[in-house]
């Protein structure tokens, strides 16, 4: 997964470089852009990525996602069925507690784990959730090899705004996505 998805450009390359996930953060894409931008890219699942608001803002429905990121406390905000899988992204800030998950168990698809420590993320892989790990650590081998030896599911990468439209620099993204494309092969 791309989180922090912003420009058409970043989504196209990302798609074209067959990333499974694209995270829009709905702080900074409005549901406007957001259309505008997946409607020219195929491929991937998007995802609404709320998990920086404070709440669960108003409008999610109009995005139309396939997933909703947000973080355990937004998620034991919600009192009615959700209709779109979610994704949980779990930190030390925000802990992933699944006693109190009980009640959207069956809508929790992949479970985020950024930054947490080994142990916490094969818990919570043993507990039958996909896990997609999110680490600052930007060194490719070292984050390939903690995705192995935890057995997750996949990475969480970050994109990067564009410098002006067009002009987009994607190294931080190439070097992952290029050892991830060689090991597939």
């Amino acid at each position: 997964m791309v989180s922090n998805i912003t420009n058409l450009s970043e989504a196209r390359y990302c798609a074209g470089m067959g990333v499974h996930f694209l995270a829009f953060p709905s702080d900074i894409v409005n549901p406007k852009m957001y259309q505008d931008i997946t409607s020219w890219v195929q491929g991937p699942e998007m995802v609404l990525d709320i998990s920086a608001s404070e709440g669960i803002p108003g409008n999610c429905t109009e995005y139309k996602s396939d997933y909703i990121l947000m973080n355990p406390e937004q998620l034991l905000k919600i009192n009615a069925p959700v209709s779109t899988a979610l994704m949980i992204k779990a930190s030390r800030t925000f802990p992933f507690d699944e006693s109190r998950m009980v009640a959207h168990t069956g809508k929790i698809r992949y479970v985020i784990a950024e930054n947490l420590p080994d142990e916490e993320i094969k818990n919570i892989s043993n507990n039958g959730y996909h896990v997609l790990v999110a680490t600052n650590d930007q060194n490719e081998i070292s984050l390939l090899d903690k995705v192995f030896l935890l057995q997750a599911t996949g990475i969480v990468l970050k994109g990067r705004q564009e410098t002006r439209p067009g002009l987009k620099n994607y190294d931080h993204l190439a070097s992952v996505l290029d050892l991830l494309e060689d090991t597939e092969n």
